[in-house]
């Protein structure tokens, strides 16, 4: 239409675009089913002014409806009515009544769907032609209640492509990243909330368009449906949920349209500025549960334009007149809106990681006390295509307050500089943990805290670096130029600047330990775009076109890397990663793996350096120790290395008394035996290391053939530098620093990545000869404990004659019952790694991944309390059982047996089904033994009298089992210290 009309202003065009669905909707919402309605053109009684009067009425209801904002306009009959009106006496009040209408119109209307620029009736008549197309174009159609919402979405968001011109650092936020940012919320996770509906309250505080906010009611809408069946979300909840706030006037509108084109038409559009509270909007401090936002950044001397009225914001005062960092503001604009253990996505320039302003650093203050930082996606400059800006999506989530945990750290740090006793305390952790982190003893930091070495005196290399830089401030060198100084002894001289020295280093010291404590048993995913064109399009799965009649965004393969686009929850996405995250899980995919990688978030800060900036660092470097003995070798040097990865081996391969034995993931035991060979080198020892399953290293000597699978990786060493056994302990240290497992491959690229430092050979020897003897007295009492082990079986056979009834429920000397018979059962529930941490208490949480003395954590309430069973319910470990017996937790991977009556030792039962009860686990997906299942099983029951004397006799022996698991523990934590001292 606009085409053979001749309308070349597209933007123009899209506004009166905008204004006609407003006429439509609020024609629809006025109208029953069955009602004529007004937006139409009445052929053969309309005429062009006829239908552009009833356009106007309802623009100028629509508006007020939706914007609350109030349009002038004139309804046809305004003249006869303003002379009905008024008496020949009171002409001069009809005059200046006519007077102020005319002015109105004059100077403050526009004429709301003129595609083109009316000033005579020419032009008015070609105006009409288009705008009766228009109308008779979606005249047909209905908005509210189509069944066919997403048509209507997609229609619009062509429209918006076409139609809106981005500038003044206007960006749009792609439909894709919206998408793929909603997919990486945990919605799900927020939906099952105990307060109240547990339906989220979201907001959008510089909305633009509205993308976020209609994805995320489609987001929400899909997780409903997905819990409750096909329930749908009524309209009650776009309308006290959905939150967008919008400084540009037209984009204001837009978001209403678009609100209503994707179902949330009662969805909230503030006009105003999303730096600013609207208390009568219920937009208000602490109240909502999820934010996400593309805000603007860059907007040159906006300070002396923002008139705030109810609220402040403590980085403005580091912010010039002249500046534009107004970015740093929406940064601290997410910790007043969210309410405690709310999430964030938000999408800012990577400069707020790392830029040196004090605003910048003020913005990454705030992100540090207020979240968790979930993960950090890295955009590429395709992402965008209106700017080549890099940009970052910040994952976040808000600590559970309160207690305000700045105010907690606030304490802690004031224990550990006042000189308080730290047994028993999270502080002692801190301290620990942060001396590690810059390398510093406790004893030369006891000494700096008391303040015991006299500044000529300081010799550690990191209190140095303080020295330096406190002797070259300006106002260090002013002080010893002041003659009051100079007529001090030496004595005095230096103590006073001992005293000052103390007083500066203290404070930046304080500063640096509190920013640690926030992040100290934290990790963050990355996720970061590849650098080139082609692998930002695979990425992404679109990308920009300026190509005439194709401009825009142009769809590749839905979703790219990024999101499933047909399964809003798939497992198989980088938005699964973060999701997961929320939940503190760190899971792998191999397809993915080039995208995407897990740090310590203490070690994404520097807290080495004298200027503590809190800058976030996102490249993944292993921090190596500053020590001239020590060479740093990269896995990547193929001059130094050769990684390779093992073939796949068929059943058929294996074969009984091969010559050559196959290592597979667990490479401590042979996998099986094989009459081929695939190395073609056995000279040198070759260190292998299983990629799935537990972290596992070994060692296969030099001269010695053998088999990797395609589960197992093989590193040899060309120089002579290195002794295998060494990179074995090495190898070993890295991956648990990377916590390679099962959900976090050790694939060949992962392990290329690493860096070893190792001292020379001599030295290398003798670590080598102090590990092995740790591993000798480790592997001594695993020796032990197996013989307890054996015992415990031994006198089960011995008693209960265990062939003669272990065969399918069918018993020839004991009478058999169901466990259902016999005992009452029950599951745990959720309690993640954020629960503990906000619960912690003396009462221990069993888990999935905890061995029989070992726990996932301590909490301060109890579910169970005595006699009971628990196994794990799903997982590689489904099927384990342990006895318990005390107060004690359990997570919702696993189930808990109690005992009915008296017929049954729990002692007895818990190990009997330790010994069966991994043959009724389903292999289908996932291993899970359910309690269906569990109930299920037939088990004999012999008489309580050998029962108990079985129980006995295992209640005494694993009093000397669990001696030697203490003895165990004491030398494995000796080797972990000695590992950390030479490894990490």
């Amino acid at each position: 239409i606009l085409r053979h009309n001749n309308v070349s202003d597209k933007e123009n065009a899209f506004n009166r675009l905008v204004a006609l669905f407003i006429c439509k909707l609020v024609d629809e919402i006025q109208k029953d089913m069955e009602e004529i309605v007004d937006f139409q053109y009445k052929v053969g009684t309309d005429t062009y002014e006829s239908l552009q009067d009833r356009l106007q009425r309802l623009h100028k209801e629509g508006m007020e409806k939706f914007m609350k904002e109030e349009i002038f306009y004139v309804p046809d009959d305004y003249a006869e009515n303003l002379v009905r009106q008024y008496t020949g006496q009171e002409r001069k009040n009809m005059i200046a009544h006519l007077k102020y209408t005319l002015r109105i119109l004059k100077f403050y209307t526009n004429n709301d769907f003129a595609f083109k620029d009316v000033h005579n009736e020419q032009l008015f008549l070609q105006n009409g032609k288009i705008l009766v197309e228009v109308v008779q174009l979606f005249e047909k159609f209905r908005i509210i209640g189509s069944e066919n919402l997403q048509m209507l979405g997609d229609l619009f968001e062509q429209l918006l492509s076409k139609g809106f011109k981005q500038n003044e650092g206007q960006f749009f936020t792609p439909v894709p990243i919206t998408r793929f940012i909603w997919n990486s919320l945990p919605v799900e996770k927020i939906l099952k909330t105990e307060e109240g509906a547990g339906l989220p309250k979201i907001i959008d505080y510089a909305c633009g368009a509205g993308h976020f906010l209609t994805e995320g009611f489609e987001a929400v809408s899909a997780c409903v449906k997905a819990n409750d069946g096909l329930r749908e979300l009524d309209r009650s909840f776009a309308e006290n949920n959905i939150f967008g706030i919008e400084k540009d006037y037209r984009l204001a509108r837009v978001s209403k349209i678009s609100l209503f084109m994707h179902g949330a038409g009662e969805g909230n559009i503030i006009f105003g500025d999303g730096l600013e509270n609207y208390p009568d909007k219920n937009i208000k401090p602490n109240t909502f549960d999820i934010l996400v936002a593309n805000p603007p950044y860059s907007v040159s001397a906006f300070k002396p334009h923002l008139k705030l009225k109810n609220n402040s914001f403590s980085i403005l005062d580091t912010i010039s007149n002249n500046g534009s960092e107004i970015e740093t503001l929406f940064v601290e604009r997410i910790s007043q809106l969210l309410k405690p253990n709310a999430v964030a996505a938000v999408i800012l320039p990577s400069s707020i990681l790392n830029k040196e302003n004090e605003s910048f650093i003020c913005a990454r203050e705030s992100i540090l006390k207020n979240f968790k930082i979930r993960a950090i996606v890295l955009m590429g400059n395709k992402t965008f295509g209106a700017t080549g800006t890099n940009t970052v999506v910040l994952f976040l989530e808000k600590y559970n307050e309160p207690p305000k945990k700045a105010d907690l750290i606030e304490d802690s740090i004031d224990a550990v500089f006042n000189g308080c006793n730290l047994d028993g305390w999270e502080d002692k952790a801190i301290l620990e943990q942060y001396l590690k982190k810059i390398d510093v003893s406790s004893e030369v930091y006891e000494r700096f805290l008391s303040e015991a070495v006299d500044i000529g005196d300081i010799e550690d290399k990191y209190f140095l670096k303080y020295k330096e830089a406190f002797l070259a401030l300006s106002k260090t060198k002013e002080k010893q130029k002041q003659k009051t100084f100079g007529k001090l002894s030496e004595k005095e001289q230096k103590k006073l600047l001992t005293k000052q020295y103390y007083q500066y280093v203290k404070k930046i010291e304080r500063e640096k330990m509190k920013y640690f404590s926030f992040v100290y048993d934290q990790r963050t995913l990355i996720v970061a775009a590849p650098d080139d064109n082609k692998g930002q399009e695979k990425f992404l799965g679109y990308k920009w076109s300026n190509r005439k009649g194709q401009e825009g965004i142009q769809i590749i393969d839905e979703g790219g890397m990024l999101y499933d686009a047909e399964n809003r929850m798939s497992d198989r996405t980088i938005a699964s990663l973060i999701r997961k995250m929320f939940n503190g899980e760190e899971v792998s995919l191999d397809d993915l793996e080039e995208y995407y990688y897990y740090l310590h978030t203490k070690d994404m800060i520097s807290f080495s350096e004298v200027y503590f900036n809190k800058a976030i660092k996102t490249t993944k470097t292993r921090l190596l120790k500053d020590d001239p003995g020590l060479t740093a070798y990269s896995l990547s040097d193929e001059k130094t290395f050769d990684i390779t990865i093992g073939d796949r081996v068929l059943s058929e391969e294996i074969v009984s008394g091969g010559r050559v034995p196959v290592y597979s993931a667990n490479v401590y035991e042979e996998f099986g035996r094989i009459d081929k060979e695939n190395m073609k080198d056995y000279s040198r020892p070759s260190v292998i290391w299983g990629i799935d399953g537990d972290w596992m290293v070994n060692i296969i000597p030099a001269g010695v053939p053998f088999y990797p699978t395609d589960h197992c990786g093989v590193l040899r060493i060309k120089t002579e530098k290195i002794l295998p056994e060494y990179m074995m302990y090495a190898l070993q240290a890295e991956g648990e620093y990377e916590r390679f497992s099962r959900n976090n491959r050790a694939s060949a690229q992962r392990i290329r990545s690493l860096v070893v430092q190792a001292p020379e050979t001599k030295i290398q020897k003798n670590i080598i000869d102090e590990l092995k003897a740790l591993d000798d007295k480790i592997n001594g009492q695993n020796a032990e404990i197996e013989k307890y082990e054996n015992s415990i079986r031994t006198k089960f056979d011995q008693i209960f004659h265990l062939e003669e009834f272990i065969s399918d429920g069918v018993f020839s000397k004991y009478e058999g019952y169901s466990v259902e018979d016999l005992c009452i059962d029950g599951r745990g529930r959720v309690i993640n790694q954020q629960y503990i941490e906000n619960h912690k208490g003396p009462y221990p949480v069993y888990s999935s991944q905890t061995t029989n003395d070992g726990i996932f954590g301590s909490i301060d309430t109890f579910d169970f309390d005595g006699e009971y069973i628990t196994w794990t319910t799903d997982g590689a470990k489904a099927g384990t059982v342990f006895y318990r017996n005390g107060k004690f937790n359990c997570t919702n991977v696993c189930g808990t047996l109690k005992a009915k009556n008296d017929k049954v030792n729990m002692r007895y039962l818990a190990y009997l089904l330790n010994r069966i009860a991994y043959k009724f686990v389903s292999r289908v997906g996932n291993n899970k033994l359910m309690n269906d299942a569990m109930k299920k099983i037939v088990v004999p029951v012999p008489k309580r009298q050998l029962q108990d004397e079985f129980a006995d006799f295992v209640q005494s022996v694993e009093k000397s089992k669990f001696e030697c698991i203490g003895k165990k523990e004491k030398f494995e934590i000796e080797k972990d210290t000695f590992v950390h001292k030479y490894f990490r």
